[in-house]
């Protein structure tokens, strides 16, 4: 097995580092911690608005009489400060980060193949030593962890710049699935519901488009029908406007002709009177 690396972190050495660290951490007493919402409504300034927010200053400081009493110019220019003095510490601070992450993965993996290694001599040869119960414990962490292990081992070594190489072989009492197998044949059944599951989950998608379309169909029928029916509705209601319309028309006319029916039964009955003054004899004779 190659150990990658070799190196200690003494309990002195450790002390002062995190000795040093508090030096720091009291050095910028101001620090602020954000919430994960207080990160996502806050407005971020990155390297693209930087210009803007530098020329935003200096146009502050040149002219500032056409804002409002109540900027504090000073606050402005005090954040730009703070903000670039904070991005010159982080810069310097990221490199040693990212190897302290670094040196932890190298170092958790080295750890973890030398445990495999373990595990390995231990289910070939422990039984003689009375370890059995151990071994099974042991196998039951080792059958779901393999896989991971061999893609986090082959990432490694790929980034080192070295072909990945081959981890311990072991045989795991309790794995349901040969590790010696390549990781494709291992993954097909895996794949093969994946794919299933997918073939599966597009039929009902498409099924429900065809349901959709459907009831697009049977909307538009029945808003089509909608539409006639209030034509048809609207015809009736003119025609019947129409209708009050002529009766109101005939109502008037019959009411303008009353005084002219008026006069002409006066003067008929004027004209009875008159005729029968003009034939007394007639009377008489009767």
């Amino acid at each position: 097995m190659e150990n990658r690396i070799a190196a200690s972190l003494p309990a002195d050495q450790l002390k002062t580092v995190l000795e040093l660290i508090k030096q720091l951490e009291a050095a910028l007493p101001f620090l602020m911690a954000l919430s994960p919402d207080e990160r996502k409504s806050l407005p971020r300034m990155g390297d693209a608005s930087r210009p803007f927010v530098d020329k935003s200053l200096k146009l502050a400081q040149a002219h500032n009489d056409f804002l409002p009493r109540s900027f504090d110019t000073g606050e402005f220019a005090a954040d730009v400060q703070l903000y670039n003095a904070l991005d010159t510490v982080r810069t310097r601070l990221s490199p040693l980060v990212e190897k302290l992450d670094d040196t932890m993965t190298v170092t958790g993996s080295d750890a973890y193949l030398a445990a495999l290694e373990v595990y390995r001599y231990a289910s070939t040869n422990g039984e003689a030593a009375g370890l059995d119960e151990l071994i099974a414990l042991m196998g039951k962490r080792f059958s779901h962890r393999l896989a991971q292990a061999e893609n986090r081992h082959a990432s490694l070594m790929t980034r080192s710049g070295r072909p990945p190489g081959p981890l311990p072989p072991a045989s795991p009492p309790l794995a349901t699935v040969n590790p010696a197998a390549p990781t494709v044949f291992r993954s097909a059944p895996t794949l093969q519901a994946s794919v299933t599951r997918l073939f599966a989950s597009a039929s009902t998608l498409r099924a429900s488009v065809t349901r959709l379309f459907a009831s697009a169909s049977t909307l538009r029928a029945s808003v089509t029908r909608l539409f006639a029916s209030a034509s048809t509705l609207r015809a009736s209601v003119t025609r019947l406007f129409a209708s009050v319309s002529t009766l109101r028309a005939s109502v008037t006319r019959l009411f303008a002709s009353a005084p002219t029916l008026r006069t002409s039964v006066t003067r008929l009955f004027a004209s009875a009177s008159t005729l029968r003054a003009s034939n007394p004899h007639r009377r008489t004779q009767n």
